[in-house]
């Protein structure tokens, strides 16, 4: 009979220490997937903003692409180009170039014009 208890007795601790060993590696285990998935949320969160970044520098550069194009097909064009060149100041053999030059004075200009000797000569001196 006490042999017996003895063995129960071993047998109770033993399924206790198997039992707490199989609670820690669990309650571990849980741990371990929590920690792994908030780090996966986090980087997906990173990854997610650089996403849309980079939507937003496709659309600008789809834009700039679209400009482009519509510039070379101008450049293509015979009217266009000749209108550059003449910005530029170039004539056609033939003709005579006219300039006109404007005689507004700027607002500053005026407003010096305006100013005496001694105004001029205060404001240099930063009065």
């Amino acid at each position: 009979m006490i042999t017996n208890f003895k063995k129960n007795r071993k047998r109770v601790y033993h399924s206790r220490v198997s039992l707490l060993f199989f609670a820690i590696l669990t309650l571990g285990t849980v741990i371990f997937l929590i920690i792994s998935n908030l780090k996966i949320n986090q980087k997906r969160q990173k990854l997610n903003a650089q996403v849309e970044i980079l939507k937003e520098e496709l659309q600008t550069l789809k834009q700039k692409n679209q400009e482009l194009k519509t510039k070379i097909f101008q450049f293509t064009d015979k009217d266009f180009q000749e209108e550059e060149i003449r910005k530029q100041g170039y004539k056609k053999p033939g003709e005579e170039v006219t300039v006109i030059l404007s005689q507004k004075k700027t607002e500053k200009e005026e407003e010096k014009q305006k100013k005496n000797f001694w105004q001029r000569f205060l404001e240099k001196l930063n009065f």
